[in-house]
């Protein structure tokens, strides 16, 4: 069989109310040279029936032989895929047209890229929001020490280089092995984004990306050892009240008390240092990071009113971490001036 340009991978566990729109997503792509794995972990709910009733001969059904999780499903796909290029989707999103397409011409252009991602959309359950990370090299592999600012489900590999670097998931971690992976290929390639929203997230009760930030306690347990292992590739290796204050800088969580946030933003003080020392990362664009999530972790200040407004203006201005964006900063001052409990 000719071998396709692009392997998609889909693992599919219990996904059947979800499952077709995914693959219809796939099958109204612009760019039609590809293969679409579909890899059964264990379902019960008869969703593979679903997929098999697809007579496209791009679409190859398989299945593990018990459940296994996503991360041991993710590398039989990267051992399955015959594509010169990797994507992924998740069996309950879909996918916009041109993603396949677009993507393709982005890593055409850009051949010192070995990853490229998209903008993406949440949808479901009343959740329109948007997530769009910054098609910026530097900028990427800097934020990635903080958060998981590029969704592993919107990406596209070049496959060789993957295999060359042995770049593998997680089995052992149950939830962020899709961070983990993007900050792997971090340090073997550059990164990219098509500044687009190519794909479309659906959110679900069961999802992973609801259960990551609902399960607070077992996320950070395992951040603990994703964000441990990205700060000792920095040179850092954090304690456990700063991997605490760490996980602040990506979660979802507001802070409790003033203290908590004024340890979190000395920890960015503490990583700024020492990148400024090592440079490890670009000075500049290091600082920019700073900056950026100085700007995320006081709108979680914001219950403490004025006193948290005041703290972020002073010390934005005393170590040059203002947020460049004027709107944003308006919505900041609006959130201390009625003491927003929320985030």
């Amino acid at each position: 069989m000719q071998q396709p340009t692009v392997s998609l991978v889909m693992p599919l566990y219990n996904g059947r109310p979800y499952v077709a729109a995914a693959i219809d997503s796939v099958l109204a792509q612009t760019f039609t040279d590809w293969e679409l794995i579909v890899i059964d972990d264990g379902s019960t709910d008869g969703g593979m029936e679903v997929v098999q009733a697809y007579s496209d001969h791009r679409i190859r059904p398989m299945a593990n032989s018990s459940n296994r999780g996503v991360a041991y499903t993710r590398g039989v796909g990267i051992k399955e895929a015959r594509g010169k290029f990797l994507a992924w989707i998740d069996s309950d999103d879909v996918i916009l047209p041109q993603r396949l397409s677009l993507q393709l011409d982005y890593l055409h252009a850009n051949p010192e890229v070995g990853l490229c991602g998209t903008w993406i959309e949440r949808f479901g359950g009343g959740d329109h929001s948007q997530a769009r990370p910054p098609d910026h090299a530097e900028l990427l592999r800097c934020l990635l020490l903080f958060t998981p600012i590029v969704p592993n489900a919107t990406v596209m590999l070049r496959l060789p280089l993957v295999r060359h670097h042995r770049i593998r998931y997680d089995e052992t971690l149950p939830i962020a092995e899709d961070y983990d992976f993007v900050l792997q290929c971090s340090r073997h390639f550059k990164l990219g984004i098509v500044p687009n929203v190519l794909y479309r997230y659906r959110v679900t009760e069961g999802s992973l990306m609801q259960r990551y930030d609902e399960a607070e306690d077992q996320s950070f347990e395992t951040l603990r050892v994703v964000s441990g292992r990205a700060l000792a590739h920095f040179g850092v290796y954090a304690d456990e009240r700063q991997l605490r204050s760490h996980r602040f800088l990506n979660s979802g969580r507001v802070f409790t008390d003033f203290r908590q946030y004024r340890r979190a933003f000395e920890w960015l003080l503490v990583l700024m240092r020492h990148n400024d020392a090592t440079g490890y990362y670009d000075r500049t664009v290091f600082r920019r990071a700073v900056a950026d999530r100085f700007y995320f972790i006081s709108k979680k200040a914001s219950f403490a009113g004025l006193r948290a407004l005041t703290f972020y203006l002073r010390q934005a201005r005393l170590h040059k971490l203002l947020y460049p964006q004027p709107l944003a900063l308006a919505k900041l001052s609006a959130r201390c001036f009625i003491r927003y409990d929320k985030f």
